[in-house]
Parts: C-alpha cells; sequence; structure tokens
C-alpha cells in the first residue's frame, strides 16, 4: 500500500514513478476532500479497511480492530444507517473545515489544469520568485509582470499591476462588481447571478488565475508581456467553448443575452 502511495504521490508532482525532491504538498493534504482543501485523492490502507468492512463483523474482528467502536453488537453504528464503503471511509478519517473556495476551485466548467493551479495558489504553493528563492534556487525576487515588488502568492494574484488590470478587464465583461466581499464569498452567495453566470463567472476567474501565472512564467524566457485584455479574451473564449461543448439546455432569455455579451 506504501509503495503504491508512494507511486501515486511521485506521478502527482513530476509525472513518474520517482521524484527525489520533497513533495510541495505532503500527501495527508492531497488525500483530504476537495472542499476541505484538498484533492480527493484517497488513502489507500483507509480505503481498503472500508472495503474490508464490506465482510461479516467476525471477518473484520479478524482483520482489523478498526471499526470496533463503530459497531454496537453486530450492528453498523447502531442501525442508524446501512453500512456501505464511502461510509466506512468517512468514518475512518476525521472531519475538517470546509474550504469557502471549493466551490470555485472545483466548478465542473473548469479545465482541470486551471483547477489544479487554483488550488496551488490557495495552498501557496505555486514557484513564486520569492518562493524560489527562499529555497535556495535563486536570488531574484522581484515580479518579472509589473517589475514593481516581490513576487509573493499575494502580490502575483491580487497587487500586481498587470493582474489588477486583468482583473479590472474581466470584471467589466463579466458586468461582476465585488464592494464588501472576496470573489470565492460572492461566488458562494451567488448574489444577483443565476447559477450558469456563477459557474462561467467562477470559471473565468479560475481560468484568469492560471493565465496570469502562466504570462509570469513565459516572460521570464520571451522577455514579452501579453496584453491584459488578449488575455482575459483567451480566458472568456475558453471557457465559453468548454460550456458549449459540453452543455445541450436550453438556456433562459436572460442567460443567452449574457452568454451573447460575453466577451
Amino acid at each position: 500500500m506504501n509503495k503504491i502511495d508512494s507511486i501515486c504521490r511521485n506521478f502527482l508532482w513530476s509525472g513518474k514513478d520517482s521524484y527525489a525532491r520533497a513533495p510541495n504538498v505532503n500527501w495527508k493534504t492531497c488525500c483530504t476532500p476537495k472542499e476541505e482543501g484538498g484533492l480527493g485523492i484517497k488513502k489507500l490502507k483507509e480505503w481498503n479497511k472500508t472495503l474490508l468492512g464490506n465482510w461479516s463483523w467476525k471477518k473484520i474482528v479478524q482483520v482489523k480492530d478498526s471499526f470496533k467502536v463503530a459497531y454496537v453488537g453486530n450492528q453498523w453504528l447502531n442501525q442508524t444507517k446501512p453500512y456501505n464503503v464511502a461510509a466506512g471511509y468517512q468514518w475512518l478519517r476525521p472531519p475538517a473545515t470546509k474550504v469557502q473556495w471549493r466551490f470555485v476551485c472545483w466548478n465542473p466548467l473548469n479545465i482541470p489544469t486551471t483547477s489544479f493551479i487554483y488550488w496551488a495558489s490557495k495552498l501557496e504553493i505555486l514557484l513564486t520568485t520569492d518562493r524560489i528563492a527562499r529555497i535556495g534556487f535563486g536570488q531574484e525576487t522581484t515580479c518579472y509582470l509589473c517589475e514593481d515588488g516581490t513576487e509573493t502568492h499575494h502580490h502575483l494574484v491580487y497587487d500586481c499591476e498587470f493582474s489588477k488590470q486583468c482583473i479590472s478587464i474581466m470584471h467589466k465583461c463579466l458586468s461582476i462588481r465585488f464592494p464588501s466581499q472576496s470573489f470565492d464569498q460572492w461566488c458562494a452567495s451567488g448574489r444577483g447571478k443565476s447559477k450558469l453566470q456563477r459557474k462561467v463567472t467562477s470559471a473565468c476567474m479560475v481560468g484568469l488565475t492560471y493565465e496570469i501565472w502562466h504570462e509570469s512564467n513565459i516572460i521570464r524566457l520571451q522577455q514579452q508581456v501579453c496584453r491584459p485584455d488578449i488575455l482575459v479574451s483567451r480566458t472568456i473564449t475558453t471557457v465559453k467553448h468548454r460550456w458549449s461543448k459540453n452543455n445541450n439546455s436550453i438556456l433562459q432569455q436572460r442567460d443567452k443575452a449574457w452568454m451573447d455579451n460575453l466577451g
């Protein structure tokens, strides 16, 4: 089990079955549910125990004592609910606080790559120039996009002038304002938008985070910054294409008008 976990962990961070460096995020965090800030990967030892839970009570006792306190006599949780693998797995792991940005990060309209980068930005594990310098692989910490300030996670997403321009243009395209709350809070509340508009808006903002991060890496090689309006347009086009490819439902009139005017 440990060997399989090791291979999975190495593949996540390197695309290979071996990885020489310490991973950016510990495996325990990666194995927590998405709504609690992880990637939702199953821990094999716990998952195997829950599969064994489909055996009779006597077999469970013979194999492992893990479930003893969850049984009263021979009944799972005193017959308050039937046993199943999902319930057993949840019982083995302690619950954690659900992160507010889970709805934004794991929106089905997101491209998986953009979701992963957004998740990494929330955990502050992206290789910004500041982080690269702190781990001893460079000395330059200046933001390449605006050439002003240290490129930390907060700077790259919120304080960088280039990022601010991108976000401002995106807000105008999406007709959204966040007067007294963060974007994650706005998405959770859904104030003033239909369900479709919230999903599209969320996917556009996650996609823009990815585009800004990608641009900060490209500029180190090309020494040329893409115009903010082009980045925004590219993001919106990608989201609209993904939505049209995976949705066959008929839009309400106001949603259709909103989608037609988007971009």
